[in-house]
């Protein structure tokens, strides 16, 4: 059988700790770069309100999602069905894809883990965190496991079947002063750099544990023409499932010959404990 029934998750005991957000957002609250080109950055008052990256764009951004930026095998759809972070990949039974359900408060099932040399693993993109939302067409975004089980499990094995699937982070919180600055290509190219970096850290961050939400945004700055963006946010990882913990993220993205954004820096450092910064990515200079 291609997908395993894994173990329920147990309830997470993730506080929101509010009370700590503004000792946390001092020490990097400052600009990042100082370089010519620089279009839009600023970094939030720590009192300020937050908002969504999407509610700065005009109508409904869900229905109107930026280009998704996967390899060339990848069918997407840019019509009115793909909301920001999801993504549509076809894949034919077995499809080895282990599923479980999304930690405690959130709806639907997401990846714990794919099966070494298939067929999902071999097109490399779906990582673990990425949450289910379709089959065939079947809305599963809040099924349960055994929903969505029952849902693949009966799909046809002659032919492909269309997975949809998200990075599992919704909208995400920006400061709102940070917002005002940026325009609405700068908010989705700073938006596609942070979900392209949550991506990355999902496949070559394991020493950091499970990244399971990006707390804000807080700094975000496209410079050389449009060309680059660097950004600044807060995650929440776990490495046992029960207490977590807030990681400062930063992040830089550049656009290629082709239009594709690619990570060229990646580096995380824990609020406490560690007193040092993880590289995961290294800009060549």
């Amino acid at each position: 059988m291609e997908l395993s029934t894994a173990k329920t998750l147990p309830r997470i005991n993730r506080q929101r700790r509010t009370n700590m957000i503004i000792p946390l957002l001092l020490p990097f609250l400052y600009v990042l770069v100082q370089m010519d080109q620089v279009s839009a950055f600023t970094s939030a008052h720590t009192t300020a309100t937050t908002t969504t990256i999407s509610s700065l764009l005009p109508g409904n951004i869900s229905s109107r999602p930026p280009q998704p930026q996967f390899p060339y095998h990848l069918k997407f759809d840019l019509g009115l069905s793909l909301g920001l972070g999801e993504y549509s990949i076809s894949l034919t039974k077995p499809l080895g894809i282990i599923l479980e359900e999304r930690e405690a408060g959130k709806p639907g099932v997401q990846v714990e883990s794919l099966a070494k040399g298939g067929a999902a693993d071999a097109i490399g993109v779906i990582v673990k965190g990425d949450a289910l939302v379709s089959v065939d067409g079947v809305d599963l975004s809040e099924a349960t496991f055994d929903t969505a089980m029952e849902t693949i499990i009966e799909a046809p094995g002659d032919r492909p079947l269309e997975f949809i699937l998200s990075d599992g982070l919704g909208r995400m919180d920006i400061a709102k002063n940070l917002l005002k600055t940026l325009s609405p290509e700068e908010a989705i190219f700073a938006d596609t750099v942070v979900r392209k970096s949550v991506r990355s850290i999902r496949k070559i961050g394991a020493q950091l544990g499970d990244l399971f939400s990006v707390e804000i945004v807080i700094g975000a700055g496209v410079q050389d023409e449009g060309r680059s963006c660097q950004v600044r946010f807060f995650a929440i990882f776990s490495t046992d499932t029960v207490t977590t913990y807030s990681c400062s993220v930063a992040a830089k993205g550049v656009k290629n010959i082709l239009g594709d954004i690619e990570i060229v820096a990646l580096s995380c450092a824990k609020d406490e404990g560690w007193g040092q910064t993880i590289d995961l990515i290294r800009e060549v200079e």
